[in-house]
């Protein structure tokens, strides 16, 4: 829903069509841009289908993951998007916030990932990379974490 974002999601795109150096150019031109309510979009996907999936943490309202209810986004959104990606093969790039003792591994993060793929049935998940993505506030970071589910 961030009209932003879809923006900048766009100019990358673009440099990425007139890169010369893209190894693989085809797959750019598979790009599509959704600009819509996540949660609602995502009920009218198929299972098991996306190669790819890359979901920032929800950080606002009612769906802030620090105002401590149960029924938080990133919980709610990983409900949503864990059962879309493909089975061994899919990837998550999960993009969440962490204090600096968190780092490198982020646990805690990863934990809450794989209690909901347990929850779902869908097995366990393989961190494959975990990058710090920017500071945020003193002593708070912006992390990726890479993963899949075998």
């Amino acid at each position: 829903m961030n009209s932003r974002a879809i923006e900048c999601a766009k100019l990358g795109y673009n440099l990425l069509l007139r890169n010369k150096t893209v190894c693989y150019p085809e797959t750019v031109q598979h790009l599509e841009f959704i600009h819509e309510d996540a949660l609602e979009y995502t009920s009218k996907l198929e299972p098991a289908s996306f190669d790819r999936i890359i979901v920032p943490r929800p950080k606002h309202g009612s769906l802030d993951c620090d105002i401590g209810n149960e029924d938080n986004g990133k919980i709610e959104i990983l409900n949503r998007i864990l059962p879309l990606m493909k089975q061994t093969t899919g990837e998550c790039h999960w993009y969440d916030f962490a204090a600096d003792h968190e780092l490198p591994n982020c646990e805690r993060i990863s934990s809450t990932i794989q209690t909901i793929c347990s929850e779902l049935q869908l097995g366990k998940i393989e961190i494959t990379h975990v990058c710090n993505a920017g500071s945020v506030a003193k002593r708070q970071y912006r992390v990726c974490i890479d993963f899949r589910i075998l």
